[in-house]
């Protein structure tokens, strides 16, 4: 009889010894695991806000527009039923300060309609940096060409149209077809877009 005592003693240890190195094993992937999201949650945030960030760049900045991401339409304020597709832009990378021109308002109440060739020196007192190689002349915008090339918009602060080969003026937004400018009392013919000229 104590033979069958003494086994049940040993099996009673070895599994008490088992569990307990079960249980430990567990402990630690549960530890792991919760450091493991930990850092992915941390992860997750730093990524949302950078896409955050990187959507409301990409929204279009029309004043008495809300726009929708989810249905990629804006709809104006206090108008609903006026509503118009969104169009993302790619914005030029910011020029250095020495390099901004300064324009007098009256030069941007001139109506533009011809197009302008892009200025051949780059340092000339003016120009519109796109980038640290290829500019636009002075009282045009930067935009990028469908093949992902700079162009130069004939209007100041104009937009650019999904197309990457039309813009439109200040205050115009562009049709689907990117072949016209809408107003908010007219619509005129977009602008073409000329290649800027590199340094």
């Amino acid at each position: 009889m104590s033979r069958i005592a003494d086994l049940k003693e040993f099996v009673s240890e070895r599994l008490h010894a088992a569990a307990s190195e079960i249980l430990g094993a567990i402990e630690k992937t549960i530890g792991d695991y919760e450091v493991q999201a930990s850092r992915l949650k941390e992860e997750n945030d730093r990524h949302r806000s950078v896409l955050d960030i990187i959507l409301k760049s990409k929204l279009p900045q029309t004043e008495g527009y809300r726009c929708n991401l989810v249905t990629q339409m804006c709809e104006k304020e206090n108008l609903p039923w006026v509503k118009i597709p969104m169009v993302r832009k790619e914005a030029a990378e910011e020029p250095s300060p020495a390099v901004l021109p300064l324009v007098s308002l009256q030069e941007f109440k001139k109506p533009m309609t011809a197009l302008t060739d892009a200025s051949h020196d780059a340092y000339e007192t003016g120009v519109i940096r796109c980038d640290s190689r290829f500019f636009c002349s002075k009282g045009t915008s930067c935009c990028k060409g469908s093949a992902g090339q700079w162009n130069c918009c004939p209007y100041p602060l104009g937009q650019c149209c999904a197309d990457g080969q039309h813009c439109c003026e200040y205050g115009y937004t562009c049709d689907p077809s990117s072949m016209s400018c809408r107003g908010p009392y007219s619509q005129v013919p977009s602008g073409a877009q000329e290649p800027a000229k590199m340094d």
